[in-house]
């Protein structure tokens, strides 16, 4: 999380604006702070789970199994199932 936050810091360098701006051709209006993690926790682990991402409410938790689900709702939704 730390590492997070000193990369959201990080932004505010004119330098990194222009690096930014050129890597992705504009600069955007808004971000969000995010982490891609590993696996989601199983059931009996949601409690904790929750509690764990409510303790960095600035932080959006992305588990590869959410991706890979939203992934596979999205195809869906495309293909009309």
């Amino acid at each position: 999380m730390a590492q997070v936050s000193d990369y959201e810091e990080s932004l505010d360098d004119p330098l990194n604006l222009k690096a930014v701006e050129k890597a992705l051709g504009y600069l955007p209006e808004f971000s969000q702070k995010a982490v891609l993690i590993g696996r989601t926790p199983p059931r009996e682990d949601t409690k904790l789970w929750e509690k764990r991402k409510a303790e960095q409410p600035a932080v959006r938790i992305i588990t590869y199994d959410e991706v890979l689900q939203e992934y596979r709702e999205r195809v869906a939704r495309r293909s009309g199932r």
